[in-house]
């Protein structure tokens, strides 16, 4: 048996993307034990992912560089035989942290950098491959440089048990769809003005019945208001207070409409049909690991797709769920 350590700090969707590389040792090598080094933003995810071995805990807050090494000093008496960064590109951070845990075989993306000699099994990070590979794939590539695709079976899946949907079901009937949007955004090009969302919603209510799930959180509280003030279906705004409140609505929901982000990453996992408008990110990087996810994407700011080509990727997910 080896002892693997996978560094993942932040991110819900940098997090996914990793996910395939676990599946991928737990499948080829499933006597391995692997620990999990997360963001304490993201282990709120974690509970709803297939298991590994152990999971550790690193602070966000404070300084990065003395809570992250601290927590992993603590463990460097797990001997691990391997560690490996799921961060994509070269990072100080992860080069330290992995120098830090005492594995014999040490790999990440490296570049020319002075950290990057911390690292005795570099992978030569190449700036212009790496705008044509997905995350996942190039995470992959730290253990089976071979692979040319995500295979399918590495997607990752979150299931949701019933009684934890239990106390919410009552709010999602079941003779009527539910669409969930998200006033909130993580980076302002994903961010779709407010009464263009609402206008579209309005153009796909004319041939489809559904009601709206309206997430948001209490920074975009207004934004949220605006959206839902110039929706014509029935619709609920939800201030989630969990991350499990968030998940289950998500869960809930029969399409998704979201700007790129953590949320997509879900609901792909949630094999949710949904669509989803990135701006300036490449979603040849970053598109959601679903078949059931449409990705439009402009190289500036959503706002520049047209009403057009957004309501017809809808309606075509719409007709897909043959319950719109």
């Amino acid at each position: 048996m080896k002892k693997i350590a996978i560094f993942r700090r932040n991110g819900l969707g940098d997090l996914l993307t990793a996910y395939p590389l676990i599946l991928y040792l737990k499948k080829s090598h499933p006597t391995h034990f692997i620990t999990l080094y997360v963001g304490e933003t993201n282990f709120p995810l974690v509970e709803f992912l297939p298991p590994v071995d152990e999971v550790v805990i690193l602070p966000t807050k404070g300084n990065k560089y003395f809570t992250t090494l601290k927590e992993v000093i603590k463990k460097r008496s797990r001997n691990y035989d391997l560690a490996l960064s799921a961060k994509t590109s070269p990072m100080k951070l992860m080069n330290l942290a992995l120098f830090a845990s005492g594995a014999k075989e040490r790999r990440a993306y490296v570049d020319s950098r002075w950290h990057s000699r911390f690292i005795n099994y570099p992978l030569i990070y190449n700036e212009i491959a790496a705008r044509e590979m997905h995350q996942a794939l190039k995470c992959l590539h730290l253990v089976a440089p071979y692979l040319t695709e995500v295979p399918k079976e590495l997607y990752p899946k979150i299931h949701l048990s019933r009684a934890l949907c239990e106390p919410y079901l009552m709010h999602f009937p079941h003779e009527v769809p539910t669409l969930f949007i998200m006033a909130t955004t993580t980076r302002n090009e994903n961010r779709f003005d407010s009464i263009r969302y609402a206008t579209v919603l309005n153009r796909l209510y004319k041939n489809a019945e559904f009601r709206v799930a309206l997430v948001s959180m209490k920074k975009d509280e207004v934004r949220a208001q605006l959206i839902a003030d110039h929706l014509q279906m029935p619709y609920q705004i939800y201030f989630t207070h969990s991350f499990s409140e968030f998940i289950v609505l998500l869960n809930l929901s029969d399409l998704t409409f979201v700007g790129d982000g953590g949320a997509a990453h879900i609901a792909a996992a949630l094999d949710k049909p949904q669509v989803v408008l990135f701006g300036q990110s490449n979603p040849k990087n970053w598109s959601p690991l679903s078949d059931a996810t449409t990705v439009l994407y402009h190289p500036l700011h959503v706002n520049a797709l047209s009403d057009e080509s957004i309501l017809k990727a809808l309606e075509d997910r719409a007709q897909y769920l043959c319950k719109i």
